[in-house]
């Protein structure tokens, strides 16, 4: 509409018929499809569970510098004001009465000196942070994983839905040639008994995969934080699978070094263990020096009228004798921590190395797989037109090409989903191999099309020869 405001205002004497015709062009404009990096992007601006860990992590790097401040200079200035009344009586009889100001003024700056829990508390905001920033990475991977499942979720039942919109077709055009052989004396009720029945069961299946792509559709919505509609789908002419390039040992090592997951297992064991060392340390003795500069007029009634101006200078020096078992029990405490973190470290490498293992595997497996059910998909196109020639021949029957149809609608599903699972495997693996989000994002994302370049999955279909002949028999007929 802004484009129609701006052609309104260059030539106000164009007819106001161009105006409406201006207007019904831009609102039926197809829409622009979204690619994979859009939603990302969208992703990070709206996505409820990011917005927590971006605050998480912003909350987590306050702990440095609060740590830090508890070993800096500590200057406070005190102050008071107020106005003192005081009656002497003896024997019910007023001997005086005093009616003064008093006023006082103290500044105070403290140094520590040695303060073993606070430098503990220091290093263990350290390690804090460090873990706050592995947590960060670690959910942004898990935010791209998520994406990207749900995108691909949308385009795998898009894709099904395409295959059955195209196997209902072929279906009803066969029950309709059925239904016509029946009535000109050449086919069995058993054909459009069969005929109907697998459009009745392909129908239903339709309407199955309609509602699982708007039930994707929905969750990658809510992703996005506003509707999707088109979406930019996976040229698989461009998807070459192949085996990783690095060994199952080789990438075991480059995890052990660059995941995420297991550099916040690890920040966590020395978060762990310097609460260790700053529980231990109230034990120790701690030394702070301080300075004191002070002023007070009237500070009692024996100075009414006095000022006096003070400065100090010293050290103080405080050290924990008995507290009633408090430091023991914490020690204990922290001690049980440290070995729970230490074990969850462990753990972590474990899950980690069997899910590389399980990764690695599956882009094996599914990059083998995807070479076998390209030469089934290939095979089945060859038996729906041997059968399609068998018909016209006579050795083949409707049912058997309904079987061959179904057979091919099987083995291109099946090799959609297989490609699906490559990526995703490939995904995976590399983001336990420490590669960052962006550059898996950029990777996947250049393998995405507009949908108007796609080729169908399904060629269109003319009649079979048994149709035409049907047609012409018919003809004759009437």
């Amino acid at each position: 509409m802004k484009l129609v405001g701006k052609i309104v205002k260059q030539n106000q004497k164009v007819p106001f018929k161009y105006y409406s015709i201006i207007t019904l062009m831009l609102i039926t404009m197809p829409a622009a499809s979204m690619d994979l990096m859009q939603i990302y992007q969208l992703a990070l601006q709206n996505d409820p569970l990011w917005q927590v860990s971006q605050a998480e992590a912003m909350a987590g790097r306050e702990s440095l510098p609060q740590a830090e401040a508890q070993l800096r200079p500590s200057l406070t200035l005190s102050g008071s004001h107020s106005r003192v009344q005081q009656d002497q009586e003896q024997s019910g009889v007023t001997l005086q009465q005093r009616h003064y100001d008093s006023e006082s003024l103290t500044l105070n700056l403290t140094q520590s000196l040695f303060n073993k829990p606070g430098w503990a508390r220091l290093q263990r905001a350290e390690a804090q942070q460090r873990e706050v920033e592995a947590t960060l990475v670690l959910q942004k991977g898990e935010l791209l994983e998520r994406v990207i499942t749900s995108y691909f979720s949308v385009l795998m039942a898009d894709d099904v839905i395409e295959q059955l919109q195209s196997q209902e077709h072929s279906n009803r055009a066969q029950l309709e040639a059925a239904t016509r052989s029946y009535e000109l004396g050449q086919g069995t009720r058993t054909d459009i008994d069969e005929a109907q029945a697998r459009l009745d069961m392909v129908t239903v299946q339709r309407l199955q995969a309609q509602q699982q792509s708007r039930y994707a559709r929905t969750e990658l919505s809510v992703l996005a934080g506003q509707p999707v509609e088109i979406l930019k789908i996976l040229d698989t002419t461009a998807l070459i699978p192949l085996t990783p390039k690095q060994s199952l040992e080789q990438l075991m090592q480059l995890v052990e070094s660059t995941s995420s997951r297991l550099q916040v297992a690890k920040s966590a064991v020395e978060v762990a263990q310097q609460q260790f060392e700053e529980v231990k340390g109230e034990r120790y003795p701690k030394l702070d020096l301080f300075l004191q500069h002070s002023y007070s007029e009237s500070d009692s009634v024996n100075t009414v009228g006095s000022q006096y101006d003070t400065a100090k200078i010293g050290l103080q020096f405080n050290l924990p004798l008995y507290d009633g078992g408090g430091i023991s029990s914490r020690i204990r405490e922290t001690a049980s921590l440290l070995q729970r973190a230490q074990a969850q470290q462990q753990q972590t490498l474990y899950q980690l190395q069997l899910e590389v293992r399980k990764q690695f595997q599956s882009v094996k497996e599914t990059t083998a797989r995807i070479s076998a059910l390209k030469q089934v998909v290939r095979s089945a196109r060859q038996l729906v037109q041997s059968t399609r020639k068998g018909i016209t021949a006579g050795t083949r029957t409707t049912i058997d090409w309904l079987n061959a149809r179904q057979q091919e609608s099987d083995a291109i599903q099946q090799l959609s989903a297989a490609q699906y699972e490559y990526l995703l495997s490939t995904i995976r693996l590399e983001k336990l191999a420490g590669r960052e989000s962006e550059a898996i994002l950029m990777k996947v994302n250049g393998l995405l099309i507009s949908p108007s370049q796609r080729q169908p999955l399904f060629e269109e279909e003319s009649d079979t020869e048994q149709q035409k002949r049907e047609k012409k028999n018919k003809e004759v007929a009437v």
